[in-house]
């Protein structure tokens, strides 16, 4: 039994029938020479009582010693205990990506999840994880190539941290429903990037739309409406206005912030830290809820026997 090389392969003629030519350094690693003349390397093992043959690959997309490298893997699996011919064929049956992203929203994300992370959860599958991966099977993706889709979005490091995180929640739902039968999740110990803190404040036209909602809003929730003033008002600059109604407005003057919508009054020292409620900041001296006098922050319904 000579040692698989270039050289051997060169000699090597084909015959009526399909012949073996056995490596000497591999027991069980072999080429596989048809009558047409193509070759193909072959590893041969037991298991489970059976004489099994796995073929690695054709000669020429494979070298001999790319090959017998394979070789040695796919005999480190069998002494584990795995069958390479059995998970091959799952791997064959195993659903794309894209195909259980479909299983996944119908069975997981409209059952389980409210509309808001439904439509982030679609977002990720439909912009990014079908886009990169979807072609790909199941049961075929490995870390390295969780690693690699996450990397390919480190310009957008929320979104690929976002992303990963419903790709993993996808494997784990695989394991549970048994399409990765190896138990696996590739996407676990993958380093999540450092994600910026983000910060924005409301334009002119946002603050009118809120101070719009809260005004519709009164009749009908009027300590919420209340609450939220008496919450955000210390976080409005000198001059904004909280809420459109002529009784209802919020303005910063110099160093104190008043809010006459019959109850809230929000008083601060001047010089102090507009942002906070602290004392030597903003704070709240008086609150009376708008429909009584109940010395309380945010009073209960009443009318309809809630707590706020």
């Amino acid at each position: 039994m000579p040692r698989i090389s270039k050289r051997i392969i060169a000699t090597l003629q084909p015959a009526e029938k399909d012949y073996i030519v056995w490596d000497d350094q591999v027991a069980g690693f072999a080429l596989r020479v048809w009558p047409s003349g193509r070759m193909s390397y072959v590893v041969h093992y037991r298991a489970n009582g059976r004489f099994r043959r796995y073929t690695i690959g054709h000669h020429g997309p494979w070298t001999a010693d790319k090959a017998r490298d394979e070789a040695i893997k796919i005999l480190a699996r069998v002494k584990d205990g795995n069958d390479p011919n059995t998970e091959r064929g799952e791997e064959r049956t195993s659903p794309t990506v894209s195909q259980f992203c479909k299983i996944f929203i119908e069975r997981h994300v409209k059952t389980h999840l409210k509309p808001t992370t439904q439509a982030e959860y679609q977002r990720a599958i439909d912009l990014f994880i079908a886009k990169k991966i979807g072609s790909r099977k199941m049961a075929a993706l490995t870390h390295s190539d969780v690693v690699a889709f996450h990397h390919a979005y480190r310009h957008i490091p929320y979104q690929a941290n976002r992303t990963l995180g419903v790709l993993s929640k996808m494997f784990s739902l695989a394991i549970l429903w048994g399409v990765r039968t190896d138990n696996i999740n590739p996407c676990r110990g993958v380093k999540r990037y450092k994600e910026q803190k983000r910060e924005r404040y409301l334009t002119t036209e946002e603050h009118q739309r809120l101070g719009k909602a809260l005004d519709d809003g009164r009749s009908a929730m009027p300590e919420a409406v209340n609450a939220f003033q008496q919450k955000w008002s210390p976080f409005f600059g000198q001059g904004d206005k909280l809420s459109s109604g002529l009784n209802e407005d919020v303005f910063y003057g110099q160093g104190y912030a008043e809010t006459v919508c019959g109850g809230v009054q929000i008083t601060g020292c001047p010089g102090g830290d507009p942002w906070g409620t602290d004392a030597g900041g903003v704070g709240v001296e008086t609150w009376r809820a708008s429909d009584d006098d109940r010395p309380m922050e945010a009073p209960g319904d009443r009318r309809h026997g809630k707590p706020f």
